[in-house]
């Protein structure tokens, strides 16, 4: 008897022919499955989701008669938030599963030409086998289902991927309009709606809106939503989408053309920006260094020229050195001079280290362990026992590890002062990188599910003796940006970030100088200045432009415009003092103009970014989480001048100095230089 499977005298024995039938079964089915999901997933995009927007209008336009009805803010939220979940969930099942669908039918297809091979080639003794529907002409019938079922599909994924409703027009900022604005309610809106919150009581339809009187005040051209100028917000227009349905509360009294308020043009936000001048606040001595998060400025500009654009880590091109580090950590390297500080740890040990950048060698390791610490908190392996960067004036280093262990050591590894700030009351642990302004150290420790919990402060100490200095309650929940120092029309500020307060204090007694409600959610981004405005940014709430010169609550007057699209949910901000440039943890970079607000451009990258991004002249290095960095052109366009891997995986920000960069990998250190 012929052993050979392809030549076997019987399909019924060959276990070649078996498994070519039990996958041409398996993906009959799978596909069946999968066009069925892009079916339901098609009508559910068509015709569920642009419900959501309209009924958002009508929770607005309640809104605007209830600004202090909390329940309906809460419901505002959770509904932008499900409208913008549903609508990239439709669009990922649209294009992954027709890459699915397309795949199963080719190997359906192989399969099914695989038998018909068989069946021309062997004799078919067994009569059972004969009868079988995949081994009679019926196949060629098959193949042309087969082929049908790609161009359903196909079909189906392009009615998702090509959608322009109201969903669509909603999630790109297309559907709010800032032609009108209410009154300004008595209380703030909620940091989601700051836009959006205001709107007239009767929403217009098209023939309203091209007919009705514009107010004397109102601008000839108001721009969209996505980054128009603030000082209130946006009704809806004609020019908003055609398929939006218009909504007349009857219970509600519209508010006159008369009673309302014009909302500025770009060039009206620029009033008196020429008088705000910004600068970071940091002695000269460390722009050459890359000592705190982001570098000496904390928003990742670095000074330097003649950083490398080229190298492969897995080529062993432009690599100096390579080190293996001994426990895991997302804390950032910083360098002063020829030492590198980072920090590693787990649930037995915290270790702040440091390495040679001449050589990659460790110079020495300080195993922490703060007195009064008995306690270890539950911390996600997303952050694990060293996420916090340290930070260095040249003299001293000092580290902070979720466990509220504070150390400060000398540039021997000496401790020269440590404190226990206490198991904070955070699930990711104290997380806040440090900060150091004017000779303090200082600590941003929100904690607790919001502001009633009171358990939030920022404090103050001696860098040099570690005595605590000031400290000033938050009124915030939990959150995990880290503070920066900017000098605003030469006066220092601090610039903190939480849910739902911008807040700035004086470095000098711990005031507070002025406060801007107008972030939500988990706030993780760093503040950043661009211009003439402080920049936040959050995912589910927006980015905002203030003016930093006010004192007490700016909410109403401070902000100078707001956008929506492309908010980080870790990643910071970056500004090259003309653009902002944002970036998720899913790889969307988006662009805008600073001082109009305005979106210049989007981009979707292939692999996800957890590092913070860095301006080096006139380009953006972006490293992704395998280990990639991508090298931008900062501009009015996309523009990718470079890609370079360094061979592992990665999620610190690098660290930038001595024209090398540092880069901390899942598992070892890379320096990368000429």
């Amino acid at each position: 008897m012929n052993s050979d499977p392809v030549h076997s005298n019987s399909p019924h024995n060959n276990p070649w022919m078996i498994a070519a039938y039990r996958t041409a079964r398996a993906m009959e089915i799978f596909c069946v499955l999968m066009l069925a999901i892009l079916l339901a997933n098609s009508i559910r995009a068509r015709i569920n989701d642009p419900n959501n927007p309209v009924k958002l209008e009508n929770l607005l336009v309640q809104l605007s008669q209830n600004p202090k009805d909390e329940n309906l803010k809460k419901e505002i939220r959770q509904l932008d938030v499900t409208i913008r979940k549903n609508y990239f969930r439709s669009q990922f099942i649209a294009k992954y599963g027709l890459y699915l669908l397309i795949g199963a039918l080719v190997i359906y297809l192989l399969s099914l030409e695989y038998l018909r091979s068989g069946t021309k080639s062997t004799p078919l003794p067994n009569v059972n086998i004969a009868k079988e529907p995949w081994l009679n002409p019926a196949l060629s019938r098959r193949s042309i289902y087969a082929l049908g079922g790609i161009m359903g599909g196909v079909l189906l994924s392009l009615i998702v991927l090509s959608r322009h409703d109201v969903t669509y027009a909603y999630i790109h900022n297309d559907l709010f309009t800032a032609s009108n604005t209410a009154s300004a309610p008595a209380s703030p809106p909620p940091p989601m709606v700051q836009q959006l919150a205001s709107t007239p009581a009767t929403i217009p339809t098209a023939s309203t809106v091209a007919t009705a009187p514009t107010p004397s005040n109102a601008p000839a051209n108001a721009n969209t939503a996505a980054g128009t100028p603030l000082l209130g917000a946006a009704a809806i227009t004609a020019s908003s989408s055609p398929a939006l349905r218009p909504v007349t509360p009857t219970a509600i009294t519209p508010i006159s053309p008369s009673a309302q308020t014009s909302v500025p043009t770009p060039s009206a936000a620029t009033t008196n920006v020429a008088t705000v001048s910004i600068t970071p606040a940091y002695p000269s001595d460390w722009s050459n260094q890359w000592n705190m998060f982001r570098g000496p400025s904390g928003t990742g500009i670095c000074t330097l020229s003649d950083i490398p654009l080229q190298w492969d880590g897995t080529q062993n091109q432009n690599i100096l050195w390579k080190a293996p580090i001994p426990l895991p950590g997302w804390s950032s390297p910083i360098v002063w001079k020829k030492n590198i500080f980072f920090t590693g740890g787990d649930k037995t040990q915290r270790v702040v280290y440091c390495y040679s950048l001449s050589y990659g060698s460790i110079n020495w390791q300080y195993k922490v362990h703060v007195k009064g610490c008995n306690t270890v908190p539950q911390v996600g392996d997303d952050t694990g026992f060293a996420a916090q960067t340290m930070a260095t004036d040249g003299k001293r280093v000092y580290a902070i590890f979720p466990t509220g262990e504070l150390v400060c050591l000398d540039f021997t590894g000496k401790p020269l002062w440590l404190k226990f700030l206490g198991t904070p009351d955070n699930e990711y642990g104290m997380a806040a990188s440090l900060l150091l302004c004017e000779g303090k150290l200082i600590v941003q420790s929100d904690q607790g599910s919001d502001s009633t919990d009171k358990k939030s402060s920022i404090i103050a100490f001696d860098d040099k003796t570690g005595k605590q200095l000031w400290r000033t309650p938050r009124p915030v929940g939990s959150s995990w940006a880290t503070p920066i120092a900017i000098k605003v029309n030469g006066k220092t500020e601090i610039i903190t970030a939480g849910n739902p307060w911008v807040i700035a204090y004086d470095p000098a007694t711990g005031k507070e100088i002025w406060r801007c409600e107008c972030l939500g959610g988990e706030v993780a981004p760093s503040p950043i200045f661009s211009g003439p405005f402080v920049v936040v940014s959050n995912q589910g709430a927006n980015i905002v432009a203030i003016r930093p010169t006010g004192k007490g609550d700016i909410t109403k007057t401070g902000i100078a415009w707001m956008g929506m699209d492309g908010l980080p949910d870790i990643v910071s901000p970056l500004s090259d003092g003309k653009r902002v440039y944002l970036f998720t943890t899913q790889g969307q970079i988006t662009c805008y103009d600073t001082i109009t607000g305005k979106e210049l451009w989007t981009h979707q990258m292939t692999d996800n970014i957890k590092a913070s991004p860095t301006l080096v002249g006139n380009s953006i290095y972006l490293l992704d989480t395998k280990g990639v960095m991508h090298i931008l052109a900062a501009g009015d366009q996309f523009n990718e001048t470079g890609k370079n891997p360094v061979g592992e995986r990665t999620y610190s920000s690098p660290a930038y100095v001595d024209n090398k960069i540092i880069i901390r990998g899942e598992k070892d250190l890379f320096c990368i230089g000429k």
